[in-house]
């Protein structure tokens, strides 16, 4: 079954596309992936000037290469936001948008308080600082001094959104005063 759809993926953060290749094959579709995410718009448009979808990661989607893709009916952002995608481009070059709003949410949530907590409890700081003191045995941690306790502080969350408001409820049960700010 040839559908006659061309597909192609500019960049990607996966080890590869084996599975997404096959799963493509079978459907009948024609599929090619590139890491394209430093190249030139020429050499951009190169590889997917003749695509009918293109997905998109981090490769710059520019009102200027946009105007160039008449083949494409359809941009899919593989990642949460859109920094990347002039979406009014695609609007006017009579390409559909889309992007997975939900990618990652748990996971940059979870990292972001990760770091939040090696900032409180000075986690980098206090490795060099047992490393000298392995390395030079006098075992002096007085640079690593004071570290307070997280509870009772004030913690700032700019951007009350999917990512914003889980960390804000992760963190609500440590004692922190949180203070947000949302345009929204």
């Amino acid at each position: 079954m040839k559908t006659n759809i061309k597909v192609v993926v500019t960049d990607y953060i996966e080890d590869d596309l084996n599975w997404e290749s096959e799963q493509m094959v079978k459907a009948g579709i024609d599929f090619a992936s590139f890491q394209l995410k430093f190249k030139s718009e020429d050499e951009v448009l190169a590889k997917i000037g003749d695509a009918d979808v293109v997905v998109v990661n981090m490769v710059p989607m520019t009102p200027s290469l946009l105007g160039r893709m008449k083949q494409c009916k359809l941009l899919i952002r593989h990642g949460i936001g859109y920094d990347n995608v002039d979406v009014p481009a695609c609007t006017k070059n009579g390409i559909q948008f889309a992007y997975q709003p939900d990618y990652c949410m748990e996971d940059v949530a979870e990292h972001a308080i990760a770091l939040i907590f090696a900032l409180a409890r000075k986690v980098v700081q206090g490795r060099k600082t047992l490393e000298q003191a392995s390395a030079s045995q006098t075992w002096d941690f007085s640079k690593i001094f004071p570290i307070f306790r997280m509870d009772g502080k004030t913690l700032g969350i700019v951007g009350l959104g999917r990512i914003g408001s889980r960390v804000y409820r992760k963190l609500r049960s440590f004692g922190l005063h949180i203070l947000a700010n949302d345009p929204y």
